[in-house]
């Protein structure tokens, strides 16, 4: 199994966040079932810039990221995201959510977890089922 974490979810995975436990308790059961956490270069940038605001040092970053199996930003992801239009009752898709959207699913993930209902959205569109934690 392949779950696919944007940068939402992964900051609350090790945060204090409302979200926090369910989503350690999950990806807990996940993982020990063999699951393989996925994510985009992007929520790696993203992590290490979030992570200099929450106080977070550069070895519980580089511990963290080292649970994903980080995805590069290929031509083909960036073609699939440039062209990724806007879920039902949005206007527009931010550029980085249509990469995290592409990530995954050329990342061929089984489900996605995301607390960005924009994203989540797009996700669902693209037929990627998403977790609600």
């Amino acid at each position: 199994m392949r779950i696919y974490m944007d940068t939402s979810a992964i900051i609350s995975s090790i945060t204090s966040e409302a979200n926090g436990p369910a989503v350690r308790k999950h990806l807990d059961a996940a993982v020990l079932k063999g699951a393989i956490l996925v994510t985009s270069v992007v929520a790696e940038v993203e992590v290490k810039r979030t992570s200099q605001k929450i106080g977070l040092t550069k070895s519980d970053v580089e511990n963290l990221l080292s649970r994903y199996e980080i995805l590069p930003l290929t031509p083909k992801i960036a073609d699939f995201a440039g062209w990724l239009g806007a879920p039902e009752g949005l206007e527009y898709l931010r550029s980085l959510d249509a990469i995290h959207v592409a990530t995954a699913k050329m990342g061929d993930v089984d489900y996605a977890i995301t607390f960005d209902k924009k994203q989540s959205a797009a996700f669902r569109d693209s037929g990627i089922n998403v977790e609600e934690l």
